[in-house]
């Protein structure tokens, strides 16, 4: 069906609107300039409806990209928490097990002191007795 528009003024010449994608032949219609400007903001509304629309769809599009990314973000954050626990974590009981070695080396120096103290111990008694009553 073909859809065609005319108007016809005195002053300008005939305005058609024909559809070229016709099946069963040529349909002419014929407005008033009322229903011209009907038909004209009845397009402007529906083009004014899908506007609205998109802008909603769009807005709703950021939302969710923002909502991901807040997510997303997150995530990393906990994720390089966890991963600087898990670091400090290893490093204490690295440095407790070094500390523990260092510990045990000491108490063998300290061992190995006072033994060695205590076998002297009776000949420095002595040489301070000798040298006590020398005088």
């Amino acid at each position: 069906m073909t859809l065609a528009l005319r108007w016809r003024s005195p002053y300008f010449p005939p305005i058609s609107l024909i559809n070229p994608f016709s099946f069963t032949g040529p349909l002419v219609v014929y407005l008033g300039m009322k229903d011209v400007l009907r038909k004209i903001k009845e397009a402007e509304q529906s083009a004014e409806k899908r506007l609205t629309s998109a802008q909603t769809e769009s807005s709703k599009i950021v939302a969710d990209a923002r909502r991901e990314a807040s997510a997303l973000v997150t995530g990393a954050t906990e994720d390089s928490v966890t991963n600087t626990q898990k670091t400090l974590d290893a490093a204490r009981t690295k440095a407790g097990k070094e500390a523990d070695s260092v510990q045990k080396d000491g108490a063998s120096i300290v061992e190995k002191i006072q033994s060695s103290a205590s076998s002297r111990k009776e000949k420095a008694v002595k040489n301070l007795l000798g040298a006590v009553t020398s005088q």
